[in-house]
C-alpha cells in the first residue's frame, strides 16, 4: 500500500477530525434549537442517521487506525495508558470544571447556595472526568431549552472511546493485537450490528475495529476502490443499511481520504489540532445560545453564533491545555521507553 514516510504527520487525519467536529456542531444545532426532524442528513437517509452520527463514525474509524498503530510502534503498557490519559483528560477536566463551577451557577435557576449543596452538582464533573459512564446534567441548568437539561451531550461517546482503548490495550499486552484477531472481532461486531445487538457498544466498537483492521491488513489504497466505496455508502444512505456500510465501505473511504498521497485537504490544523476542543466545547456553547434566546432560535443562528466562540475556546484549549499535556507526554513517557528499548 502506498503510504507516506510519516503517516502520523503528512496526512489528512487532523483535517478530517476537524471537519467531523464541525459536522457535529452543525448537526447538533437542529435538536438544540428544537428542529431535530429538519436535519438534512436525517431527512435524506429516511431517519437512519445524521451528520453528527456520521462524524462520530469518522472519529472512531480514525481512532481505531491510529491507536492500533500507536500500540504497535510503542508496545509499552505504562506509556500507552499515560498517552491516552494525557490526550483526553486535561482538556475534559477544564471544560467540566468550568461548566460546573463557573457557568453552572450563572445559568442555573437555583440560588447559588442551593446549587452548590446538591449532590448532582458534583456527580457531573466526577463522572465526566473518570470516563466510566455518562451523566449529563447540572441542577437548574437549561431546564426550558428545546433540548432540556443536557449540559454537554457530546461527552456521551467518550467512555465508548475509552472502552476501545482498553480493548487495544488488552489485546496488545496479551500479544494478540494482530490482523487475524482484529478481523475476527470486527466480523463479530459487524454481524451483531446487522442483527441489532448491542446498539452503541457494537456500533462504535465495530467502527473502531474497522480502522484497526485497515491498519493491520494494509489493503491497497486506490482511487477506484475509494470511488466504489463511496457509491456503496451513498446507496446505503439513500436506501438502508448505512450503519454497516459505514463500518465497511465508509471506513475504507475515510482512511483513503486520510492517507492517500494524491489528496491534500486544507490544513485546518495549522493553528493547532482543534478537533477535540471543538467537540467538547460546542454543545454547552450552543445550549447557552439557545438559553440566551429564550429557547427560540433558528438552527442556523445557533450554529453561526456558536462557531466563533467555539473556535476561540478550542484554540485556548489546544494552546493552554492540550499541547502542554502532549509535551508532558513526550518528556515523561517516551524517554523511559527509549531507554528501556535500548537496554
Amino acid at each position: 500500500m502506498a503510504r507516506t514516510a510519516s503517516p502520523a504527520r503528512a496526512n489528512n487525519f487532523d483535517s478530517l477530525r476537524t471537519i467531523a467536529a464541525l459536522m457535529v456542531l452543525v448537526s447538533h444545532a437542529f435538536p438544540l434549537s428544537g428542529h431535530d426532524a429538519a436535519e438534512p442528513i436525517r431527512r435524506l437517509s429516511h431517519g437512519q442517521t445524521t451528520a453528527g452520527t456520521i462524524a462520530v463514525a469518522i472519529f472512531f474509524i480514525i481512532s481505531g487506525y491510529l491507536i492500533t498503530m500507536s500500540f504497535e510502534r510503542n508496545p509499552v503498557a505504562r506509556s500507552f495508558i499515560m498517552n491516552r490519559v494525557l490526550r483526553l483528560v486535561p482538556a475534559l477536566a477544564v471544560v467540566v470544571l468550568f461548566l460546573t463551577f463557573v457557568a453552572g451557577p450563572l445559568l442555573s435557576r437555583d440560588a447559588t447556595s442551593l446549587y452548590l449543596r446538591q449532590p448532582a452538582t458534583y456527580e457531573f464533573p466526577i463522572v465526566a472526568v473518570t470516563l466510566v459512564h455518562f451523566y449529563d446534567g447540572l441542577p437548574g441548568v437549561f431546564l426550558h431549552n428545546p433540548f432540556p437539561r443536557s449540559v454537554d451531550g457530546s461527552l456521551w461517546t467518550l467512555h465508548y472511546e475509552v472502552a476501545c482503548y482498553v480493548l487495544v490495550f488488552l489485546l496488545g499486552v496479551s500479544h494478540i493485537l494482530n490482523k487475524y484477531v482484529t478481523a475476527f472481532l470486527f466480523l463479530v461486531g459487524l454481524v451483531a450490528m446487522v442483527s441489532g445487538v448491542g446498539h452503541h457498544v457494537t456500533e462504535f466498537g465495530t467502527y473502531f475495529l474497522a480502522g484497526a483492521v485497515i491498519h493491520l491488513w494494509k489493503p491497497p489504497i486506490r482511487g477506484d476502490l475509494a470511488a466504489a466505496s463511496a457509491l456503496v455508502w451513498i446507496a446505503a444512505l439513500l436506501w438502508r443499511g448505512v450503519t454497516p456500510a459505514s463500518a465497511t465501505a465508509g471506513a475504507y473511504l475515510v482512511i483513503f481520504l486520510a492517507v492517500s498521497p494524491s489528496i491534500r485537504l486544507p490544513r485546518l490544523a495549522r493553528w493547532g489540532d482543534l478537533s477535540y476542543g471543538i467537540y467538547i466545547w460546542a454543545f454547552p456553547v450552543q445550549q447557552s445560545i439557545a438559553w440566551l434566546r429564550g429557547g427560540h432560535v433558528a438552527w442556523y443562528v445557533d450554529a453561526a453564533a456558536s462557531l466563533p466562540i467555539v473556535l476561540g475556546l478550542a484554540l485556548l484549549s489546544w494552546h493552554l491545555v492540550e499541547a502542554p499535556a502532549l509535551a508532558l507526554k513526550r518528556r515523561r513517557a517516551y524517554a523511559p521507553v527509549v531507554a528501556a528499548e535500548r537496554a
